[in-house]
């Protein structure tokens, strides 16, 4: 829960320092699996949410929480 409420403050507070610019590729990288998962367009194509954990997307990815399946790197 630690992690996709860190999650909530990086997309609400996008800190473009390197912390934030190493935040957002992370993002960008993690949001390009989560928009070709199976999974989410087998069960809910245009759902921000993931169907395996049910966790917010743009938080998620933005977190120090792993996917669910171990789609990301």
């Amino acid at each position: 829960m630690k992690d996709i409420l860190v999650g909530f403050y990086n997309l609400a507070i996008k800190d473009f320092r390197d912390r934030g610019h190493r935040i957002e590729k992370l993002a960008d990288e993690r949001l390009k699996i989560c928009h070709d998962c199976s999974i989410r367009l087998e069960k809910e194509p245009n759902f921000m949410n993931c169907p395996a954990c049910g966790c917010y997307i743009p938080a998620k990815v933005r977190s120090g929480s792993n996917c669910p399946h171990n789609f990301w790197p």
